[in-house]
């Protein structure tokens, strides 16, 4: 499509066709550039669990539905990190806080993707949806992340 770029000043004068404009039509889907993963130690029961992943440019949360998350497997039981900030912004934080039923458990994650409840949209500034699957490092499979009592 062609289109065109006119001004209109106070008076109502309408300019000519400018070739002085240029406009750039964003069609590409944002995806995540980097995924920060939590370092392998013991955390105690009340730790949070928190994976960041990075996009190359500002996303936003909307719609209806509830928070996107990252399904964390939690010895055999799935565990969701919910999105606790970042909407608007170029990295989101997905965070998980252990219970006293994960102790001595290892945590992974199995799927590299977001999840997005019904409702849920992912989207830049100019409405393109996310891609959700992830790219996570390669040190992620050796990761192990084991679940301790706290000191006190």
């Amino acid at each position: 499509p062609i289109f065109y770029a006119r001004q209109t000043d106070a008076a109502g004068n309408v300019s000519a066709v400018s070739a002085a404009f240029t406009f750039t039509f964003d069609t590409t889907a944002p995806k995540s550039s980097a995924v920060t993963l939590p370092a392998a130690g013991t955390y105690a029961v009340g730790s949070k669990i928190s994976v960041t992943v990075t996009f190359p440019e500002n996303v936003f949360v909307g719609g209806a539905g509830a928070a996107p998350f990252l399904a964390l497997k939690v010895g055999t039981v799935t565990r969701n990190a919910v999105l606790g900030s970042g909407s608007g912004t170029n990295t989101l934080v997905f965070s998980y806080t252990l219970v006293t039923a994960d102790l001595n458990q290892t945590v992974t994650l199995p799927s590299a993707t977001i999840s997005l409840p019904t409702g849920t949209t992912l989207r830049d500034t100019a409405g393109n949806d996310a891609t959700l699957s992830l790219t996570l490092p390669s040190a992620w499979s050796s990761i192990v992340v084991q679940i301790g009592r706290a000191h006190v």
